[in-house]
């Protein structure tokens, strides 16, 4: 197995040039080293070649209930169905490409500092006891009685969890919130994760640790039960989770580019999740972001804006903007690129969803959610993400966490529960 770590250089030189362009004073307010109420994988695939690997413990001494849902974002073509597609332009003409981003939901208990782990593909098992995946045993879904029985450690403390598998054609990202014993999100701050991708075949890994985003702890202020998690506490006074940040930072080697040490042509797949989902709605959420690369002299280049719908898994020499193919070997090897939602309100649903608009009546038929927040005209949704470099023809693979920069503000980001 080969195992690929970035350069301690470009991560160095990362380092710097963010922080030539940081503004003063900005807040982590999602952090991939602490725990949270809220955690965020962004990058989840199980496709037949390569599986994932989710861990995730509980840091406190209380026992923590936890619910997740997976956002499958498999897309297809309106008229192509059986042709997979993440936008428009993977599609034949005149097509556009259907992202149903469709949740399945489910939840365990984690006993005081119980760290647990399931394999995706498989999930874990039910409350037949006699499943759980050893080493040195096949870890292969069975069905038991007519049940799908699926391997893994039992979890909480009376081994009833249940974490259903996803199969073979999944592709998009998992969420988890801590809840208490009603079901309502409980601002307990106790979970952190990491998630590793493995290939199949050559056992090559990736991994990246998941995004925690803290709750406002105070009792008068802190999550309640209206079924919708408001990210807009800026760490003082009311509000219920942290902002998500203003942009996104990360340092990247042009694709084609060379690696002198392996010899391999190393190219990037950066993956982007909103931080707002309509999951009682079952609506995508719109996503308006732009990029901006900066070369080692901090001279910019700006790229036209884009949008996506609820998921965007795209190397950066495909990335779906008006003279692409700017992060490409030949331009130059290094890139510093800055990624920030557009300053920008669009509709999050109706008959306009996704549309520009400058207020409500803009969206006609706009929805709202279950605690009367109108899902109108919104500012766009902010975004988080991970980066992965693939070493081809070295069979290496590495990911990282993308630097957070400044804080939203105003409205901020909402999650609708089902």
């Amino acid at each position: 197995m080969q195992l690929v770590k970035r350069s301690p250089w470009l991560m160095g030189l990362g380092v710097l040039l963010a922080g030539l362009v940081t503004a003063p004073g900005a807040r982590g307010d999602v952090t991939s080293d602490e725990s949270g109420t809220l955690l965020i994988y962004p990058k989840v695939v199980s496709d037949g070649v390569r599986d994932t690997l989710i861990q995730m413990s509980n840091r406190t001494n209380s026992v923590v209930m936890v619910h997740c849902f997976y956002i499958n974002a498999s897309g297809s073509c309106s008229a192509t169905v059986d042709q997979s597609c993440e936008i428009d332009a993977d599609c034949p003409t005149n097509e556009t490409c259907i992202r149903q981003c469709n949740a399945t939901n489910f939840e365990f208990a984690l006993t005081a500092q119980q760290p647990v782990q399931w394999r995706v593909s498989t999930g874990r098992l039910t409350t037949i006891p006699s499943a759980p995946c050893r080493p040195g045993q096949p870890c292969q879904c069975t069905v038991v009685a007519g049940q799908l029985v699926c391997p893994g450690m039992l979890i909480g403390q009376n081994n009833a969890s249940f974490v259903p598998p996803v199969g073979t054609d999944f592709v998009g990202e998992l969420k988890c919130y801590q809840i208490n014993a009603d079901g309502d999100p409980f601002p307990g701050n106790a979970l952190k994760g990491t998630a590793t991708i493995e290939h199949l075949t050559t056992q090559q890994i990736s991994e990246y640790n998941a995004l925690a985003v803290a709750a406002n702890a105070d009792p008068g202020n802190g999550l309640n039960s209206d079924r919708e998690l408001r990210l807009n506490f800026s760490g003082s006074g009311a509000g219920e989770l942290n902002y998500c940040p203003q942009s996104l930072v990360f340092t990247a080697n042009a694709d084609g580019v060379v690696d002198p040490f392996t010899n391999a042509t190393i190219t990037t797949e950066l993956t982007l999740v909103p931080c707002s989902e309509l999951l009682e709605e079952q609506v995508p959420a719109p996503v308006r972001v732009r990029f901006v690369g900066y070369n080692e002299f901090e001279q910019s280049l700006s790229i036209e804006a884009f949008a996506f719908d609820c998921f965007l898994n795209r190397g950066l020499a495909n990335l779906p903007v008006i003279g692409g193919g700017v992060f490409v070997n030949g331009n130059q090897d290094l890139w510093k690129i800055r990624i920030a939602p557009r300053p920008v309100n669009v509709c999050y649903s109706g008959a306009n969803r996704g549309g520009s608009c400058t207020d409500d009546n803009d969206c006609p038929g706009a929805l709202t959610g279950p605690a009367g927040t109108l899902l109108g005209c919104l500012p766009a949704s902010g975004v988080l993400g991970v980066a992965e470099e693939f070493y081809n023809g070295f069979a290496g693979t590495a990911a990282f966490n993308l630097r957070h920069e400044g804080s939203r503000t105003g409205f901020g980001d909402i999650i609708t529960l089902p």
